[in-house]
């Protein structure tokens, strides 16, 4: 009982002391990590999110359909042999590890712009989740080009399972899991791609 007493003092001492910060606040740091994401994710689609292949689109769309079931994603939305949809629970496309190694890139990176919003105490309420609580939707848009071969083009988003009142999460993943993600992707698709 004691030892929960001091925890309690000490945590009240703690929040008198670094005084307390707005939900605005919280949203502005939010939304600057968005940004600088979304910056750096389109940078990193630009030159990595798109390739051609010497194939037809339907040979791309079924390659590109088997690859996100491997991956372990659900597909959601699919047009035949033009755009397909899928969806699954973060840490996905990635194993623990993998994940475990993106969140020590990406954390201290996040916190860092947090904190010029909420200050270095509550700039670590901002983490990556551990798994499960965000989807992953990977959009692959299959278009075809001159001599049956075909343009690829792959984006990941993120998005809240749960929506947390008076606070708007963006849709842009931590860059180093899109570059990690492109790589994972483009082998599992070009394995496929190759049994066609």
């Amino acid at each position: 009982m004691k030892y929960i007493s001091i925890l309690t003092f000490n945590v009240i001492l703690l929040v008198l002391i670094s005084g307390c910060i707005s939900m605005q606040q919280m949203q502005n740091g939010m939304n600057e990590i968005d940004a600088f994401w979304g910056e750096a994710n389109q940078k990193i689609i630009s030159s990595k999110g798109t390739r051609s292949y010497p194939n037809r689109t339907n040979d791309c769309w079924n390659a590109a359909k088997e690859s996100a079931i491997q991956l372990g994603f659900t597909i959601t939305e699919e047009s035949k042999n033009s755009l397909l949809t899928a969806q699954a629970l973060t840490p996905t496309p990635f194993t623990v590890d993998e994940y475990k190694a993106i969140k020590t890139i990406e954390e201290p990176m996040m916190q860092a712009i947090a904190a010029n919003h909420v200050g270095k105490f509550y700039s670590n309420f901002y983490y990556l989740d551990e798994g499960g609580k965000f989807y992953v939707t990977v959009k692959v848009q299959i278009t075809p080009e001159a001599d049956d071969k075909s343009s690829v083009r792959v984006a990941f988003q993120i998005d809240p399972k749960e929506d947390i009142k008076g606070f708007i999460y963006g849709h842009n993943p931590p860059p180093e899991s899109v570059r990690k993600g492109l790589e994972k992707w483009w082998y599992v698709f070009e394995n496929n791609l190759i049994k066609k």
